[in-house]
């Protein structure tokens, strides 16, 4: 699923790529509320930027969203 939505195959889904998939599953996500997301993936995977979801990063988002 990573894969289908990383768009430009750079091995991270960016903002623009994560508002597409937000409003593919016709969630209400507005652009704050992914640059929240952003930033808490960053802190909670240690990782250096918070421009986009890794593999790792998007697999908690979306489990989070499946398990509602």
């Amino acid at each position: 699923m990573f894969a289908l939505f990383d768009k430009d195959e750079n091995g991270v889904i960016d903002f623009e790529e994560f508002r597409a998939i937000g409003k593919q599953l016709h969630e209400n996500l507005n652009d704050d509320d992914i640059m929240e997301m952003m930033h808490n993936a960053s802190i909670n995977h240690k990782t250096s930027s918070n421009e986009g979801f890794n593999f790792e990063e998007f697999y908690s988002i979306v489990s989070k969203f499946a398990n509602r």
